[in-house]
């Protein structure tokens, strides 16, 4: 009798077990589902829960430097890989515009704890931006000012063009970030 208790005891533990598992298995499968459909996996949000952008050409024609274009598509990477970028103006909830108001590179010289100087290169970008809610026209409109730098250090006082064009590839990298990070702060 003690036989037949003991192997009964077995098998419905070995089932309970299997039974926790598989139920366990169903709740992580639908609550990562649920997740999923309610969030798109990240906690990325627009001013004005807005669900797009879309980076406009500046309004007035002139000419954009090749570091206005960077950051342009920078952003727009970051964007699109958050399913954020509008493809086109009148599907967009959000316009973002934005022009250069300065740009530099200097190169200074730095004394080192070792017998040699080295000069660090400075690359600085600054730029307005402003975004205007177009669901409700021009009643929302935020504009703001970023800048970004970056700076290395190196053993010559020169920078051929691969140096300055890697600079201005790192400086529109972290301006764009930066206006990212502005636009998808907790609002």
């Amino acid at each position: 009798m003690v036989e037949v208790f003991s192997k009964f005891t077995s098998r419905w533990l070995v089932k309970a077990g299997v039974m926790v598992i598989i139920f366990s298995g169903i709740i992580i499968t639908i609550g990562g589902c649920g997740f999923q459909l309610i969030r798109g996996g990240d906690d990325i949000r627009l001013p004005n829960q807005a669900r797009s952008i879309f980076i406009a050409n500046p309004a007035k024609p002139i000419y954009r430097t090749s570091l206005e274009l960077a950051v342009e598509r920078e952003l727009k990477i970051m964007l699109s890989e958050k399913n954020l970028l509008a493809s086109a103006d009148y599907i967009a909830d959000l316009k973002l515009s934005f022009y250069l108001i300065s740009a530099t590179n200097s190169v200074s010289t730095e004394m080192s704890s070792v017998e040699f100087d080295y000069y660090k290169k400075n690359f600085y970008i600054k730029e307005i931006l402003t975004v205007t809610d177009q669901r409700i026209g021009s009643r929302y409109r935020d504009r703001f000012v970023m800048s970004a730098k970056y700076s290395y250090n190196s053993l010559y006082s020169n920078s051929d063009k691969i140096e300055i064009d890697n600079g201005h590839q790192k400086v529109a990298k972290q301006l764009a970030l930066k206006i990212f990070n502005r636009l998808t702060d907790q609002f």
